[in-house]
């Protein structure tokens, strides 16, 4: 349905970030109707051997039933804070007014201290806060340390992700956002839980998004519009095309690796250290499911 609707057919024919965006899209809703036809079972039905009145009959297992749905990429993590009867994202959920239709999780941004970091769900755990979490003092008064010459606060996206309960007419409204074909959802914003955003953390990350993508044009600032949405992204492929590797090492170096020196004061209000948070067993079993 979202196919043939104008909010996405802008993102149409445009190559990149444009692409990533409709793909994310139509898989959301995807997902969404696949939630809709999950239905719970009430009493399980029973089955036996037919031809055979001794086999004993077996309990067909209820179908699975879902209540929320988020969207959540590979290169991030739920810190699912605040719910009163402990923590997780079950719990968290069930903890909201039941006229809630959407719940937002605000992102933090990883910031890789040095460049040794191989697995970033282990190894990262400073954190810029989402700015709805932090202070507008704090915000201006740190704001110049945290972009350290980048164009904004956060290198990617900054408006978090969300999740939304699985009730008639829902669909995607892009990666972050949920919407209703009956009105305007009923949304609500964590106070404490955010989506932990890992983007950037290793250089092979600035390889990776090289590769993955060519944008057509004359390179251009108009060309590069078209095929990112976030300035950072076209920053870094505007020098892949002028700048050797060695150059380009330096450059994540200085804009995206946090040294000893900066942005590390232990008074600082708008990052957040996150310490044997999660599990590393966990981690490594929500990599590679």
């Amino acid at each position: 349905r979202a196919w043939n609707e104008k909010w996405l057919a802008n993102y149409f024919d445009k190559p990149c970030n444009n692409e990533l965006f409709v793909r994310q899209s139509l898989n959301m809703e995807i997902a969404i109707a696949a939630a809709h036809r999950a239905r719970p079972t009430s009493v399980s039905k029973r089955e036996g051997s037919k031809g055979n009145s001794n086999s004993k009959p077996k309990l067909k297992p209820p179908k699975p039933s879902f209540d929320w749905i988020v969207q959540i990429d590979t290169d991030e993590l739920l810190h699912p804070a605040g719910a009163k009867n402990g923590f997780g994202i079950k719990s968290l959920l069930a903890s909201l007014p039941p006229d809630v239709d959407q719940h937002v999780f605000p992102n933090y941004e990883a910031c890789p201290e040095d460049s040794s970091v191989r697995d970033p769900f282990v190894d990262v755990t400073l954190f810029k806060k989402s700015y709805s979490h932090v202070s507008r003092d704090a915000y201006m008064e740190e704001y110049a340390t945290v972009t350290r010459g980048n164009p904004n606060y956060f290198l990617t996206y900054a408006n978090g992700k969300s999740a939304a309960r699985v009730i008639p007419g829902l669909r995607p409204n892009g990666a972050h956002r949920f919407y209703n074909y009956g009105g305007k959802p009923k949304e609500t914003t964590a106070t404490e839980a955010a989506v932990l955003h890992f983007t950037y953390t290793m250089f092979d990350d600035v390889l990776k998004r090289k590769a993955r993508c060519e944008c057509p044009g004359d390179g251009s600032d108009e060309a590069l519009q078209k095929c990112f949405i976030l300035d950072f992204d076209r920053t870094l492929y505007k020098m892949w095309d002028e700048s050797s590797e060695e150059t380009m090492r330096r450059f994540w170096g200085e804009r995206v690796v946090y040294g000893e020196t900066a942005f590390q004061h232990p008074r600082s209000r708008v990052e957040r250290r996150f310490l044997r948070t999660f599990p590393v067993d966990s981690l490594q079993a929500t990599r590679t499911s």
